[in-house]
């Protein structure tokens, strides 16, 4: 796992963001928990392992629906604020390890990573994923990409605050998603190379919200490549000038392949 995954555990910014997430996913879990339990053909009292569970932003909803979910999170402060969450809820297992080192006893009917699996080496995770799993279990994968509404605001972020050292987080304007879908295409063709899973059964829903220049600001130091860059983001964010809210587009993309 790469090392900069551990620095969820120690940062407070990333800890306010993950609440705020939380909360703007609670609100709209119904649709999307329930459509990933329906493609991955999960029962209640199916074992579900969760790869780099955070706060339980993933781990609750399912355990609500009657999975029994192995959460696993190297931070330990996640996982005491996870198992605080969790403390009326005896379906969710708190397991604190790198994803790479925690010991499973049972194999699972599903495996479930949301935002996650970018921190591990692709090769040798899909093996390990599917030495956890059934025969014919399956693996859910859960990315987000939000972007500006319009394409108006999303150059001006680009040109204007998005500049070095934050260049990374430039993103395509929303009328274009001819990289993400490239993207997209070659993450489930490497996931089919890897001879472990069938081809992916996927489907990308969005989202119209409305943010707080302060979300997108946390939301953006969240990331790997600008963590530690909150006061930047929001030099460069004030200086824009932008009205709140900001119209958003969350674009949630699910994939559910089998192990074969």
């Amino acid at each position: 796992m790469h090392v900069r995954a551990l620095s969820f555990d120690a940062d407070q910014t990333l800890w306010d963001f993950h609440r705020v997430q939380r909360r703007a996913l609670e609100a709209t879990a119904r649709t999307m928990i329930e459509r990933l339990i329906e493609l991955a053909g999960w029962r209640p009292g199916d074992r579900i392992i969760e790869i780099g569970a955070g706060t339980g932003q993933l781990t609750i909803p399912l355990a609500q629906r009657g999975l029994l979910v192995t959460a696993i999170e190297p931070g330990p402060a996640l996982c005491a604020e996870l198992r605080d969450r969790a403390t009326d809820i005896d379906r969710v297992e708190v397991v604190n390890a790198l994803y790479e080192e925690a010991e499973i006893a049972h194999r699972a009917a599903g495996v479930v990573a949301a935002n996650s699996l970018h921190w591990l080496e692709p090769t040798t995770a899909y093996q390990r994923i599917a030495g956890q799993l059934k025969l014919d279990g399956a693996l859910a994968l859960l990315w987000n990409f939000p972007v500006a509404a319009t394409d108006a605001v999303q150059r001006e972020l680009n040109e204007r605050a998005w500049t070095s050292p934050l260049a990374d987080l430039r993103r395509n304007l929303p009328s274009d998603t001819t990289a993400l879908e490239h993207s997209l295409e070659h993450g489930r063709r490497e996931l089919i190379a890897s001879g472990h899973f069938s081809a992916p059964t996927w489907q990308m829903n969005t989202r119209r919200e409305q943010w707080t220049i302060d979300r997108l600001a946390r939301f953006c130091a969240s990331l790997a490549s600008t963590a530690g860059q909150l006061g930047l983001i929001v030099e460069r964010l004030a200086a824009l000038g932008l009205d709140e809210p900001i119209d958003m587009l969350d674009r949630v993309y699910t994939s559910v392949a089998r192990r074969v």
